[in-house]
């Protein structure tokens, strides 16, 4: 299983295929919405947004309200919106590692 949160989702976007497709193309995740990466003073300067490339590589990308719990579990991969969602995404993890 992988467990990625808040702005560490976007590690995930650099897992590439043989093809140089994306990983987790089709698959369902969230991380941080434009809307709560808006507030910070480096905003302008982010590498990546992880909403636009996750949609413009062919995921599923959804957010709840900025700073709610929101955590996406598909296949073997747990994502959270953001810090607030930590305790729910690691008990996802947990989960899927018990289940196995």
């Amino acid at each position: 299983p992988i467990c990625a949160i808040g702005n560490g989702v976007a590690a995930l976007c650099c897992a590439t295929n043989e093809d140089k497709s994306w990983v987790f193309q089709e698959y369902s995740l969230t991380g941080p919405s434009v809307y709560e990466l808006v507030r910070l003073s480096s905003f302008a300067s982010l590498p990546i947004i992880v909403e636009d490339f996750s949609k413009d590589s062919g995921a599923t990308f959804s957010a709840s309200k900025v700073d709610a719990v929101h955590v996406v579990l598909d296949r073997h991969l747990v994502t959270g919106q953001n810090e607030n969602s930590t305790v729910a995404a690691v008990q996802n993890l947990i989960f899927l590692c018990n289940g196995r």
